[in-house]
C-alpha cells in the first residue's frame, strides 16, 4: 500500500487546507477536488499536493476564475493575485495501491477528508471509523475527520464466508481441546450455536463474530479453571494448617464455604469457585485459638487469672520444696507403626482425614467408597474430594473393582496384610451405582 502525505497547514505558507474530496475510480484512478483558505495580502503562494503524477491540473479562485500556475514536483506555484480562496483539481493514478484483488488508499490530511469509493466496491477494512458514510449515486462515500486515513475495498462482490469459516475451525478446536481436559464449557458452546445459527442465515459478519467469541470463552475458561484449582488447594491446606493448629473458631464456616467453592467449580463457574477460594483462604488464615478469642473476654479474663495463680504457685513450691527426681517418662509403644509414619510424614492432615485413615486400618487396610461415605455419613462429593485428597499425598491407592471404587492404604506406610475381596459379596456391602 502507497503512503500518501498531504500538505500541512500553516499559516506562514500564506494557505490554510479547507477540504478535500477524492472520488475513486475501478482502475484506481482518482479525481481530486482540494480547497484551501489563501491570505489575501500574498500574490504568489506556494502548495503541496496529494500524490506525485498529475494530469488535468486546474486551479481556481473563489469566483471561478482560472488562476496560472507552476507545477515544480509534488508541490504547486499559484498566482493568486490577491484571492481569499482557491480550488485545485486534478487526476492521478498513485493514491491507490493493489495487493492481489484488494484495493487501498492510505492517506494523512489536515482538513476533513470526502472518500468515494468505486461502483460496486465491498469495503474490508477502514481506519478511522468515519462521520458518516452515505450511499451517493449508488456508490459508497466516506467522510473522515483530519489525520491518518485507511480504507481497503474489493471491486464488486466478494464471499464473506471465508473469514466465519476460519473462526468456526478456531472456534471448534479450541472447544474440543478445552473439553478433553474436564473443563465445562457450557458458555462457549452456547455462543457456539448462535454462531451456528448466524452462518446458516448467511449473516457472515455475526457468525464470525460469534465464533470468535466462543473461541475466547473457551480459552477463558481454561484459564479461570487452572487459577480456581490452584485458589481452592490453596484454601483447603490454609484450613488443614489450621486444625493443625487448633485453630477452630472460624473453621465451620471455611470448610462450609470449601464446599461451596467445588460445586461452583464442578458447574464450571470457575471465577466464583476462585473468588470463594481466595475468601476461604484469608478466612482460615484468621482463624485463632478458641481461649484466645476475643469475643470470649470473660474466658480469656478468667485464664489469665488461672495461669497467673498456678505460675505463683510453682514458684513459690521451688523455693520451699527439695526438687523430687523426674522420672523418665516412657513413650507408649505404638500399635501400628504405619499410622504412625503417616501422621509423621503428613502432620496437616484434618482430623477427618485422619479417622478415615484409623478405620481403613482397623478394617484391615481398604473399605469401598460407598462403605466410607456411610461409616462417616459424608456426601459423595465430600468423599470424593477426601479420597482424592489423599490419594494425592500418597497415603491411599484406589482401584476398580466391578463397578465400585476400592480405597487402601499405600503399602509404604504399614505391614499391612493384603486384601482379599470377595467379588461375589461386593456389590452385597455397597449399593449398586452409589459411587
Amino acid at each position: 500500500m502507497i503512503a500518501v502525505n498531504a500538505a500541512v497547514a500553516s499559516a506562514e505558507e500564506g494557505y490554510t487546507p479547507t477540504q478535500l474530496k477524492v472520488n475513486l475510480y475501478t482502475d484506481g484512478a482518482a479525481d481530486v477536488e482540494y480547497s484551501l483558505d489563501m491570505d489575501p495580502t500574498l500574490m504568489r503562494v506556494n502548495v503541496t499536493l496529494f500524490g506525485s503524477a498529475y494530469e488535468s491540473l486546474m486551479i481556481t479562485d473563489g469566483e471561478g476564475v482560472f488562476l496560472d500556475f507552476n507545477l515544480h514536483g509534488d508541490s504547486v506555484n499559484i498566482d493568486t493575485l490577491g484571492s481569499d480562496s482557491v480550488k485545485i483539481f486534478y487526476s492521478t493514478s498513485d493514491l491507490t495501491d493493489k495487493t492481489g484483488s484488494m484495493w487501498a488508499i492510505r492517506m494523512t490530511t489536515s482538513m476533513e477528508a470526502e472518500i468515494r469509493l468505486p461502483t460496486a466496491a465491498t469495503i474490508m477494512n477502514l481506519n478511522p471509523v468515519p462521520r458518516s458514510i452515505v450511499i451517493v449515486d449508488g456508490r459508497t462515500q466516506l467522510t473522515f475527520p483530519a489525520g491518518a486515513i485507511l480504507v481497503s475495498y474489493v471491486q464488486g462482490s466478494v464471499d464473506m464466508s471465508w473469514g466465519a469459516r476460519e473462526a468456526r475451525i478456531n472456534a471448534r478446536d479450541a472447544i474440543k481441546e478445552v473439553k478433553i481436559e474436564g473443563i465445562v464449557v457450557d458458555d462457549a458452546e452456547e455462543t457456539f450455536q448462535a454462531a451456528e445459527e448466524a452462518f446458516s442465515e448467511e449473516d457472515f459478519y455475526e457468525a464470525q463474530k460469534l465464533f470468535e467469541e466462543a473461541m475466547d470463552l473457551a480459552l477463558a475458561a481454561k484459564t479461570n479453571s487452572e487459577k480456581a484449582t490452584i485458589a481452592l488447594a490453596l484454601a483447603e491446606r490454609a484450613i488443614n494448617a489450621a486444625i493443625y493448629e487448633n485453630r477452630k473458631s472460624l473453621l465451620n464456616q471455611a470448610e462450609t464455604d470449601l464446599d461451596d467453592a467445588y460445586q461452583a467449580y464442578s458447574s464450571g463457574d470457575y471465577l466464583l469457585a476462585l473468588s470463594m477460594a481466595e475468601e476461604i483462604s484469608v478466612l482460615a488464615g484468621r482463624s485463632i485459638m478458641p481461649f484466645l478469642d476475643s469475643s470470649n473476654p470473660i474466658l480469656l479474663l478468667g485464664g489469665s487469672v488461672v495461669l497467673a495463680y498456678t505460675t505463683y504457685v510453682l514458684l513459690s513450691r521451688r523455693r520451699i520444696e527439695p526438687l523430687a527426681e523426674v522420672e523418665e517418662i516412657q513413650e507408649p509403644e505404638t500399635v501400628d507403626v504405619g499410622i504412625e509414619l503417616i501422621f509423621k510424614q503428613h502432620p496437616y492432615l484434618r482430623l477427618d482425614d485422619k479417622e478415615v485413615i484409623r478405620y481403613l486400618v482397623e478394617v484391615g487396610g481398604g473399605a469401598f467408597a460407598a462403605e466410607l461415605r456411610q461409616r462417616f455419613d459424608l456426601p459423595k462429593s465430600s468423599a470424593w474430594r477426601m479420597i482424592r485428597r489423599l490419594e494425592r499425598d500418597g497415603i491411599v491407592e484406589t482401584r476398580a473393582v466391578g463397578r465400585e471404587t476400592f480405597v487402601e492404604i499405600n503399602p509404604v506406610y504399614g505391614r499391612l496384610p493384603p486384601q482379599d475381596i470377595d467379588m461375589d459379596t461386593s456389590f452385597q456391602m455397597v449399593p449398586e451405582g452409589s459411587y
